[in-house]
């Protein structure tokens, strides 16, 4: 999959391989889709998150001139979440900060960091796998081509043909694991109109936008 986990691999991989002729590692990405792209509109990146992407050179750079807001000494702070219980109207955790990104734009940034070891190749839905007697992995497409690596990694998605190849292998009794379950639990978000908070003027969404997470 070359979504933001596929992609975010093999940039780290080319990060630390790239330097070094006897350890670098050729990465293929097949992509399913056409073309490299992926749904919704914005993604948050965490602190932590941040911190391991400016291991990246020039991550930082990227992001700015993109003109997206990041921490540059205590200029700009983006607000976390704030987490409390439903019936606790005021108060709660409040989470750490995080940084808003356009998802294509993170995309074309990560591939930017791809070495000349990494490769996409687009249209290559897989269809299944073998693992053969000297230990490698033969993959099979759907158009029918294959390809044969040391290692598979399934970064595609929650529909995930890997996974779904994977629990074929296994045999009876695994196929159930195979399409994604409902969990019981729905995520939600929605916005609030700024007029709304006409009554409360030294509200701290005024000055800090935030989001507010309840939890039962």
């Amino acid at each position: 999959g070359c979504g933001i986990s596929g992609l975010s691999l093999a940039t780290f991989i080319s990060k630390f391989t790239d330097n070094d002729p006897e350890s670098r590692i050729a990465v293929d990405i097949y992509e399913a889709k056409p073309e490299v792209s992926t749904l919704g509109a914005g993604v948050g990146i965490w602190k932590r998150t941040w911190q391991a992407l400016q291991d990246l050179n020039g991550f930082k750079e990227d992001v700015l001139a993109k003109g997206f807001k990041v921490p540059i000494d205590g200029q700009y702070k983006s607000q976390g979440p704030v987490f409390r219980k439903s019936n606790q109207p005021t108060e709660g955790y409040d989470f750490h900060s995080h940084i808003s990104c356009h998802v294509p734009t993170l995309l074309d940034i990560l591939q930017s960091k791809l070495s000349s070891d990494c490769q996409i190749h687009t249209s290559k839905k897989l269809g299944g796998y073998v693992v053969l007697q000297n230990g490698s992995t033969q993959l099979t497409f759907s158009e029918g081509s294959t390809t044969t690596t040391d290692i598979v990694v399934g970064a595609d998605g929650v529909h995930s043909a890997a996974r779904g190849a994977m629990f074929k292998s296994l045999g009876d009794g695994y196929e159930q694991y195979i399409l994604p379950a409902f969990s019981g639990r729905i995520a939600y978000c929605g916005g609030i109109p700024r007029a709304k908070f006409a009554t409360f003027p030294a509200h701290s969404a005024l000055d800090h936008p935030k989001a507010v997470s309840f939890y039962l």
